[in-house]
């Protein structure tokens, strides 16, 4: 199976002043090819640190993808380094210089030096033509090994690749495949997981290995072959996915790679269910994670963000002597805003949530962290009470996926 190293240049993605997605979307494209990222690093825009990047990725991998300093700037270095790393020098290319001056020509655009010194190249390096923008992709092959380079801006990476890159890999693919079954689960941690499946883990083939990828309340389980057995493959993960779901039953939410809120949206639209949601500590939490994703208008209908006790007594109705008697932070007083949510006939199924978010505002009884949450129709509402003791914005978090988590269930229970 071929090996790939990933190299990222600039020091605003070592700051974090950058987010990284470059690596990430190289990685997702290589992995159907069959070939394995061993390694992703980010490198600062040092000549040292680049000149070590590439000897570190050369070591690992016969194949380095190496993304930014090509640009026209003097902290672009790659070019520079490429010279030294592998003694080559550099070369005036007239087809750059052509294509750039032609196209600062046609935007009116002064050609400056800066931009004339972009036209030198390594002699070494094969040019792989950039639309989109001044500084071509580079193919140099040294050793057995092939490494690839291209611009910093995400959108010329992706075209470089798609157009130069990927083909050339796409020929050189082998039958040795990559393949992954991904599971989602909900409600349960993943030391649970793991120890359900002790013995599951136990008989799994020397192939296939597996990863756990938690977040709020979730846990997303993969499982990768590398075979080039592809039949064999696949009748394992049907297998394994047969066994997986008798095991955890509704605490898988998902049979792919997908997440909670998603996989809650695809199942409301399935049951061709409306759904509303009355909050008063998550402050419309839940209903914006909800609609972030695209073709939410197909079921859900509305959220009331009720955080005083008058708003929950004017917009849902909730009985100010179950308020006195309970107080906001209780089951009675969520069923009764669950209630007069669906009273209001738009929706089939809604939830309700009041708590204490923090960091103030606990008691001995209820302390900070502490969520109440109804779920349920105008038939069947269920209530319950649950403790987080974590900081505010964490107690919204888990607060909200417990909802969703919730309402995911109800509908399995009942529709």
């Amino acid at each position: 199976m071929k090996k790939a190293s990933i190299v990222t240049i600039g020091d605003e993605l070592l700051i974090g002043q950058v987010i990284d997605t470059n690596s990430a979307w190289i990685a997702q494209k290589l992995n159907p090819l069959g070939i394995e990222v061993v390694e992703r690093i980010a490198v600062a825009d040092g000549f040292e640190a680049i000149s070590s990047g590439l000897a570190r990725a050369s070591e690992l991998s016969d194949l380095i993808l190496v993304t930014g300093g090509l640009g026209p700037t003097k902290d672009d270095i790659t070019k520079e380094v490429i010279c030294e790393f592998f003694d080559s020098e550099m070369v005036f290319d007239e087809g750059t210089y052509e294509r750039i001056s032609s196209f600062f020509k046609q935007i009116g655009r002064e050609f400056k030096q800066a931009h004339r010194e972009q036209c030198f190249m390594p002699a070494i390096a094969q040019l792989l033509e950039n639309d989109l923008g001044t500084a071509p992709g580079m193919l140099i092959q040294s050793e057995g090994k092939d490494y690839y380079f291209s611009p910093g801006v995400p959108y010329e990476t992706y075209h470089i690749y798609e157009k130069h890159i990927l083909p050339k890999l796409s020929l050189q693919a082998n039958l040795f495949k990559i393949q992954h079954l991904t599971l989602g689960f909900a409600g349960i941690g993943e030391t649970d997981i793991e120890q359900n499946m002790s013995e599951i883990l136990s008989k799994m083939p020397s192939w296939c290995k597996v990863a756990y990828l938690p977040s709020t309340l979730s846990v997303r389980v993969r499982f990768t072959a590398s075979s080039d057995e592809t039949s064999i493959v696949q009748a394992y993960f049907e297998e394994l996915q047969q066994t997986l779901t008798q095991l955890f039953g509704d605490k898988i939410y998902a049979l792919y790679d997908v997440d909670l809120e998603t996989a809650f949206a695809q199942l409301m639209v399935e049951k061709g269910l409306r759904f509303g949601t009355a909050e008063s500590c998550t402050g419309g939490n839940i209903s914006s994670k909800l609609i972030q994703r695209s073709g939410a208008s197909e079921y859900f209908q509305l959220a009331l963000v009720t955080y005083s006790n008058e708003a929950k007594i004017s917009l849902l109705n909730v009985n100010p002597t179950t308020l006195d008697t309970f107080g906001a932070v209780s089951e009675p007083v969520v069923k009764e805003m669950l209630e007069g949510l669906l009273s209001k006939g738009l929706i089939d199924i809604g939830v309700a949530v009041s708590g204490i978010a923090g960091p103030t505002g606990g008691s001995d009884e209820k302390p900070v962290g502490t969520i109440c949450i109804a779920v349920g129709n105008k038939s069947k509402i269920r209530t319950i009470t649950v403790k987080f003791a974590k900081d505010r914005s964490r107690n919204i978090e888990y607060a909200t996926m417990t909802a969703i988590n919730l309402a995911r269930k109800f509908i399995l229970d009942n529709y």
